[in-house]
């Protein structure tokens, strides 16, 4: 994905798919007061659905491409929750 990037078309399925599946969410209504838990945690600001669409739709394939190749040159970390006594455990 960082090296070749994404068609137009697979661009248009993966849009489709987001926002089919951000729509269907709507629907129940957990779903709905985690949007809005997870908007006041992150933002501290409530995002219109119809604004969340429009910005989803507008994302291009370059900037697709630009995030992936970011992410990939990231260094990689690991983070282990639990009751481990060594770290050797995992190679650490």
């Amino acid at each position: 994905l960082a090296e070749g990037g994404i068609t137009d078309d697979e661009l248009r399925k993966a849009v489709g798919q987001l926002c089919g599946g951000i729509v269907l969410a709507l629907e129940d209504t957990g779903s709905r007061m985690s949007r809005l838990g997870r908007a006041e945690l992150v933002s501290g600001e409530y995002q219109d659905i119809d604004e969340t669409l429009r910005l989803i739709k507008a994302v291009t394939a370059q900037e697709v491409q630009d995030l992936a190749k970011e992410l990939a040159a990231a260094p990689r970390t690991v983070t282990v929750v639990g009751p481990f006594g060594e770290t050797e455990t995992f190679g650490l």
